[in-house]
């Protein structure tokens, strides 16, 4: 796994995914806040995912168009992002 080196890119694949997701905070009624922080010290950029005012994930993107989980490292697809968000928040 690869770190962008150019912020502005890595930022942009934020943005990618945080338009994605964007179907499902109009499932929950708001109740999911998908906010693009930065990472301390480097200001990396990362899609930062809240449900019921409760931290779930942050994801950081990868050169190869994947992203990894802060937590626990593991490399998902956006696809699989959206996936895993609906099982955590009980949407499907």
């Amino acid at each position: 796994m690869k770190r962008f080196k150019d912020y502005e890119i890595a930022y942009n694949k934020c943005y990618e995914l945080l338009q994605k997701l964007m179907v499902l905070v109009k499932q929950t009624d708001g109740y999911i806040t998908l906010e693009i922080k930065f990472t301390y010290p480097d200001k990396y950029p990362k899609l930062s995912v809240t449900y019921y005012y409760n931290y779930l994930y942050s994801f950081l993107p990868q050169e190869d168009g994947t992203f990894i989980i802060s937590t626990d490292n593991k490399v998902y697809t956006m696809d699989e992002i959206e996936v895993k968000i609906r099982k955590n928040c009980l949407l499907d």
